[in-house]
């Protein structure tokens, strides 16, 4: 595949904000942060994930964040709702902007459609318990496969 110099970096942002990272055809690092609260704790973590690649520079470095619409015929649901997972996808945005970094923003069906369970589990990616995570492993899966430069 065209990415197999390339390393990158996902967040599945939510209440439970899962990460990965993957380089090339290896998993290296996945989890998940409690994030319930878009608080300065929360940015810290962020923080802490980021500080940790831009501490080794890694020149190959791609983020990806899971992005967020509200769609119509969800409006009534969203409704004078505090809208959680936007406000912290603008943390992590900011948090990247910060560093130099500007992230890929992508809406989960794509990676979720073409990278099932059943994939994960064949390339050994599969992480039980870490249904976040998973969203994020499949978002730099997705990068490294389908949107990495030749």
């Amino acid at each position: 595949p065209a990415g197999l110099n390339k390393r990158v970096l996902s967040f599945d942002p939510g209440e439970t904000t899962g990460v990965a990272d993957i380089c090339g055809n290896q998993l290296m690092m996945f989890g998940q942060i409690p994030t319930k609260v878009v608080d300065i704790s929360a940015l810290n973590q962020i923080n802490a994930v980021l500080d940790k690649y831009m501490k080794f520079g890694y020149p190959n470095l791609e983020v990806v964040i899971e992005d967020y619409k509200v769609y119509a015929w969800k409006e009534k649901e969203h409704s004078w709702a505090a809208l959680h997972t936007p406000k912290f996808i603008g943390m992590i945005v900011g948090a990247c902007v910060l560093r130099g970094i500007e992230p890929v923003m992508r809406m989960a069906h794509e990676p979720k459609q073409f990278f099932t369970d059943e994939k994960l589990k064949k390339l050994g990616w599969y992480q039980p318990g870490y249904r976040h995570s998973r969203d994020a492993i499949r978002h730099s899966a997705y990068q490294l496969l389908f949107k990495a430069p030749a």
